[in-house]
């Protein structure tokens, strides 16, 4: 018995203490998972809501807010506002993605760094 308290004595310890011996090499990576399992849930949620039409309302309303009252068909802004936009969008096309995923790839090569992530040197 006197091994293992030897070996854990951290186990006999209260709660509050225990979490004071934890760094931020232990603490940043489980803030980082529960982020990203926080995020994940919201965003199901909000599909979840965005499918039952849960959202509607709000989605009219702020795509009218973009749009002049007298004339919807007209957009509020200067004109290049609206190209701006609609290059923005494009931006997500499966085309411009690719463009750019080739384009980081090439220069990675160029600069013969085949194992960037993660390497040290």
């Amino acid at each position: 018995m006197k091994e293992f308290l030897r070996r854990f004595p951290v186990l006999f310890l209260p709660r509050s203490i225990r979490f004071r011996r934890l760094g931020w090499r232990e603490i940043g990576p489980l803030l980082v998972i529960l982020l990203v399992l926080l995020c994940t849930y919201l965003f199901i949620e909000l599909t979840d809501e965005v499918r039952e039409g849960g959202t509607q309302r709000f989605d009219e309303w702020v795509l009218r807010s973009l749009r002049r009252a007298d004339d919807p068909t007209i957009p509020i802004g200067p004109p290049w506002l609206r190209e701006a936009g609609l290059d923005a969008t494009a931006l997500g096309s499966p085309l411009a993605l690719v463009l750019m995923v080739a384009a980081v790839v090439g220069l990675l090569l160029l600069h013969r760094q085949y194992r960037s992530y993660g390497s040290r040197s």
